[in-house]
C-alpha cells in the first residue's frame, strides 16, 4: 500500500503544481494587459481592459471616434473604422508592443495608401503576423494596390482581402507573400480587372477562393 500512497501523493502534488503555474501565467497575462492599458492612457487615448481583452479608441476627428482597436487574448488585433469619409490617422497611434499578436483583422478601413499595414506593424512591433483579414469594401478614393502593401509580411500563410470598385491591382501585389502564403480568399468588385498573372508568384498556394 505504501508505494501506491506515495504514487498518489506524487500525482496530487504535480496537479497542484500545474494549477499554481496556470494561475500564475493567467495573472501575469492580466497584469501585462493592464500595464499596456496604462501606457496607452498616458498617451491621451481611451483604453479599457476586461477579461484579457484590451480596447482603445482613436478620437482624432472632430466628428468623434474614428477607429477602435481591440487586442483579443493577446494573439489577435482587430482594427475597426467607424467614419466612411475619414481615414485612420497613422500619426496618432500609441507606442505599445504587440509582438505576441499573430493575426491582424481590419474592418471597414480604407486602404488609402500602400503604407498602412507597414506603419501598423512597425508601430506595434507586430513581427510575428501569420494571418491577415482585411475588409476594405467601403467607399474610398481610387487606390492602386501594389506589392508595397504586403512588403512586411513575408511570413504570412493566410490572407482574406475584400476590396471595392475603387481599387486597382498591380500584377506584383502578392509577390512579397510568395515564401509562405498557402490560403488566399479574395473578394473583388470585378474579377476581369485582375491582372492575369497576379497569382503567379504564389508557388506554395494550396487554397484560392475568389468572389466577384
Amino acid at each position: 500500500l505504501l508505494p501506491e500512497l506515495k504514487q498518489r501523493a506524487h500525482k496530487i502534488i504535480m496537479n497542484v503544481f500545474l494549477i499554481v503555474i496556470a494561475l500564475f501565467l493567467m495573472l501575469s497575462c492580466r497584469t501585462s494587459t493592464g500595464d499596456l492599458c496604462k501606457l496607452i492612457k498616458k498617451q491621451n487615448l481611451n483604453c479599457e481592459e476586461k477579461n484579457g481583452e484590451l480596447t482603445f479608441n482613436q478620437n482624432s476627428s472632430p466628428y468623434g471616434e474614428t477607429a477602435r482597436f481591440i487586442r483579443k487574448n493577446s494573439k489577435v488585433l482587430e482594427l475597426r473604422c467607424h467614419k466612411v469619409k475619414i481615414a485612420l490617422d497613422l500619426n496618432d497611434l500609441p507606442q505599445v508592443d504587440f509582438s505576441d499578436v499573430k493575426r491582424l483583422e481590419i474592418a471597414q478601413c480604407t486602404l488609402f495608401n500602400n503604407s498602412v499595414l507597414k506603419i501598423l506593424v512597425d508601430n506595434f512591433n507586430m513581427k510575428n503576423i501569420n494571418s491577415i483579414k482585411i475588409d476594405s469594401s467601403r467607399e474610398s478614393e481610387n487606390v492602386s494596390l501594389s506589392e508595397a502593401l504586403f512588403e512586411k509580411f513575408d511570413g504570412l500563410s493566410e490572407l482574406e482581402l475584400k476590396t471595392n470598385e475603387h481599387h486597382q491591382f498591380s500584377a506584383k501585389l502578392f509577390k512579397p507573400l510568395s515564401k509562405r502564403l498557402k490560403k488566399l480568399t479574395l473578394e473583388v468588385d470585378d474579377i476581369t480587372r485582375l491582372p492575369f498573372n497576379i497569382f503567379e508568384p504564389l508557388e506554395l498556394l494550396h487554397f484560392l477562393d475568389i468572389f466577384n
